[in-house]
């Protein structure tokens, strides 16, 4: 009888549930100042090193502000993606995060400014984690837009968008500046605001023009032949945009792992490249509404549209 009672006070003790205990570290605690223009970079890798100490589950906090990502203190190592074939492997990532568990990061409406060309987020290996009300944009994106405004005899005028900085070269071509990149443009595609269609060009209304000149701050003036006339009179219409980037994909962004759950905000024109997509619980990427380019999505979201993957 006494065993007995033994036991059964014994039991409740081992049903009792064995709940982890939570962490929650804050980004600002390692350095980083929102709105400060400084580079995050640094400041997060320490909050990603600190996390990654932790055996129970840790929530990185990243207080609301807008945070600059520049490439000299990103990490750079080799990752193998996936419709990014075109370098040896080597990125500039500004957000990395390899072999985490249970790591869930919340934004609280944070925005990642990227100041120059880079991969916003590889998710390498990660299990249960979680990225919520975070925003990724470029203060100059990889492509750029010029809006149709005007068609004539041997001519047409184009409006570029306020973000899409470029030079002109002896008075014959477009030459597209960025943060530590400039690039002409090999692929343009037309979007049509009027049924939200976009479609890919059989030529090129920029690079096939003989001559371009500043007509007025933010237009420029193409010269072009009769045949490429023709060809403007039968596809183009004042009021659509024309978009123009480099087909070279060097950086994207690349989640692989398992139980990941992304929601956030991106502004990049090729959107991310999944690896065991089987294995993510969903993704949800849609423009962020303050740009007003139209930039494709890769069919993940396009013209604010969000889409999930299952």
């Amino acid at each position: 009888l006494q065993m007995t009672s033994i036991v059964a006070l014994l039991l409740p003790l081992v049903l009792l549930p064995i709940t982890a205990r939570a962490t929650t570290i804050s980004l600002s605690d390692y350095g980083a100042k929102p709105d400060s223009n400084g580079d995050a970079a640094p400041a997060l890798q320490r909050a990603i090193v600190e996390a990654a100490k932790n055996k129970e589950p840790v929530t990185l906090n990243i207080p609301k502000g807008r945070y600059d990502f520049f490439p000299e203190h990103a990490s750079h190592r080799r990752f193998f993606a996936s419709n990014a074939g075109d370098t040896d492997g080597m990125h500039i990532i500004a957000v990395d995060l390899k072999g985490l568990k249970n790591l869930t990061i919340e934004g609280n409406g944070a925005l990642f400014m990227m100041r120059g060309k880079m991969t916003l987020l590889v998710a390498d290996e990660c299990e249960n984690l979680n990225i919520h009300n975070l925003a990724f944009d470029f203060l100059r994106p990889t492509m750029s837009e010029v809006k149709i405004s005007e068609t004539g005899d041997g001519y047409w005028i184009g409006q570029v968008h306020p973000d899409s900085r470029y030079e002109l070269k002896d008075g014959k071509h477009v030459v597209w500046v960025g943060e530590g990149w400039k690039t002409r443009h090999n692929l343009g595609q037309i979007f049509d605001p009027s049924n939200t269609t976009t479609w890919r060009l059989n030529f090129d209304p920029i690079n096939d023009a003989s001559a371009v000149e500043d007509v007025r701050p933010g237009f420029l003036k193409f010269t072009v032949s009769k045949a490429v006339e023709t060809k403007i009179a039968k596809e183009l219409k004042v009021g659509e945009t024309l978009q123009c980037r480099d087909v070279r994909r060097d950086e994207v962004e690349n989640p692989k792992g398992s139980g990941v759950f992304f929601e956030i905000i991106m502004q990049h024109p090729h959107g991310p490249r999944v690896r065991k997509r089987k294995e993510m619980r969903s993704i949800v990427v849609y423009p962020r509404p303050q740009r007003s380019e139209v930039l494709e999505h890769s069919g993940l979201a396009q013209r604010g549209d969000a889409q999930a993957l299952p």
